[in-house]
């Protein structure tokens, strides 16, 4: 596969306008392809233009809602939860980020959920979104079920990411964004794409043994066994159950369907 080099402004463009095509608002079209390419700048192509093809896919099907109609509902003097409407999960986080600094900058913390959105891209864009502030920043997410627990063989937690953002100075900002399997699906994805295999630690098959071929893997495997099992757990619990959202499983079952 012959690889092609493109300037990143150039590929914001293309991304918004296969957005805006596809029936979203410029703005939110902007705002997403900002977050892919922000992906590719970083080395992440799991997380890049990668992804454009099942956002446009999953509009069509009726899987993500082009025009939602985002609210931000305040719960206390620094806590809030911002409704996606089923809307790209890149703009419910940007507005969540949003809202959570400003609570922060008046009172000295804000704590925001989101409900009713959907994949968001990677986390270090919304951490980064703090430490431009001269604020730290702290964002998690749960997914769809993708690992097994430790010891298990069906999937129940997802790929459960986290990231946080340390303000420095003069320096650049310290930035941790990670998920709590071995690796990101999408880097899964990336190797299928490449016609690369995978080490064995990524993924297994439906027996939960380990596979080297991408298009094999059934379910992924949490990093470091049951600590990332655990720490699976504490985002789900702290992205979905505190703020009434879907949790493990029942994920996908309150997914708008496609």
């Amino acid at each position: 596969m012959e690889l092609v080099r493109v300037a990143s402004d150039e590929l914001r463009d293309w991304c918004a306008r296969k957005l805006t095509g596809a029936g979203v608002p410029e703005d939110h079209a902007k705002i997403t392809a900002d977050v892919l390419v922000h992906a590719n700048l970083r080395g992440v192509d799991s997380h890049g233009v990668l992804r454009m093809e099942h956002y446009v896919n999953k509009i069509a099907a009726g899987g993500i809602n082009p025009v939602p109609q985002i609210g931000v509902s305040r719960t206390g003097p620094v806590t809030a939860i911002v409704d996606g409407d089923d809307g790209l999960g890149h703009v419910t986080a940007c507005r969540a980020m949003e809202t959570a600094l400003d609570l922060a900058e008046k009172h000295g913390v804000g704590v925001v959920g989101a409900v009713n959105s959907s994949h968001c891209g990677a986390l270090s864009y919304f951490a980064e979104m703090a430490t431009a502030r001269n604020m730290i920043g702290v964002v998690m997410s749960n997914t769809d079920k993708a690992a097994v627990p430790y010891g298990g063989r069906e999937p129940f937690f997802g790929t459960n990411p986290m990231a946080f953002g340390f303000p420095a100075r003069k320096h650049p900002p310290v930035i941790l964004d990670m998920a709590t399997t071995t690796v990101a699906f999408g880097k899964i994805l990336d190797h299928k794409l490449k016609g690369r295999p995978i080490p064995p630690d990524w993924g297994v098959d439906r027996e939960g043994e380990s596979v080297t071929d991408p298009d094999k893997v059934y379910a992924m495997r949490h990093f470091g066994g049951a600590k990332g099992y655990g720490l699976a757990l504490a985002v789900d619990v702290l992205s979905s159950v505190l703020f009434g959202a879907a949790f493990g499983p029942m994920w996908r079952r309150c997914m708008r369907k496609i």
